[in-house]
């Protein structure tokens, strides 16, 4: 089939997502305070939090409303 139900394969591409969201995140927490003038910091590190937040809600809806279907 063309979702892979390997144990292995699942918990490989678990890590490797769990991974890439750490390095994104961290990076970007970085790199954007320096990217924005001064007096704007604040508004792009709430901007930030809330895009983080709603991405993780979304990821989770999906997740679940997948799951549902499939099991």
């Amino acid at each position: 089939g063309v979702i892979p139900y390997d144990d292995v394969v699942l918990l490989i591409f678990v890590v490797v997502m769990w991974l890439i969201s750490g390095y994104v995140n961290s990076a970007s927490n970085m790199l954007a305070p320096t990217l924005v003038d001064p007096h704007l910091k604040s508004t792009a590190a709430g901007m930030m939090a809330l895009t983080y937040q709603v991405g993780h809600f979304a990821g989770l809806t999906v997740a679940s409303a997948l799951s549902y279907a499939l099991f």
